[in-house]
């Protein structure tokens, strides 16, 4: 039975730095970004999009080119949250994939008693891996219940 593979791509070196200089234009097409330190970021009045349009009432002319500004920029911040979450969640199954596949090698030369040139320390690290939890949880088992 094959291994489900939820992620089957390659990456190019190219590509890649072309993703992290599109990302390094975007940073420079946005000079005025700034880093708010955890305390001012938690004093900052709570404001979410319902408030744009009584914002707006105002008609000075700073306060228009902040409102344009604040449209625009819940545009780039919902854009790069689905981004994230794409390559979070594409992270986490290519991490699983690949150690799903580890553990078939892993299994089938600890089971078969067969030693793969070259991954006798995959192999030892993957028994060290595995005999620790086993051994956590034997303790588990044997600590009473309160």
């Amino acid at each position: 039975m094959a291994l489900p593979n939820r992620v089957s791509a390659v990456l190019t070196e190219e590509d890649l730095g072309t993703a992290l200089s599109g990302m390094g234009t975007t940073r420079g097409k946005l000079p005025f970004l700034i880093e708010l330190k955890k305390e001012e970021r938690r004093k900052l009045v709570r404001i979410d999009e319902s408030a744009q349009p009584w914002t707006a009432r105002f008609d000075v002319a700073e306060m228009r080119k902040d409102v344009e500004l604040w449209s625009q920029m819940i545009k780039i911040d919902q854009a790069l949250t689905s981004l994230k979450q794409l390559v979070e969640d594409t992270v986490a199954a290519v991490a699983v994939d690949a150690y799903s596949a580890a553990l078939v090698v892993y299994h089938l030369g600890r089971d078969n008693e067969v030693g793969v040139e070259g991954l006798e320390d995959l192999m030892d690290e993957f028994g060290k891996r595995f005999a620790h939890k086993s051994s956590k949880s034997a303790e588990s088992a044997q600590t009473p219940q309160k």
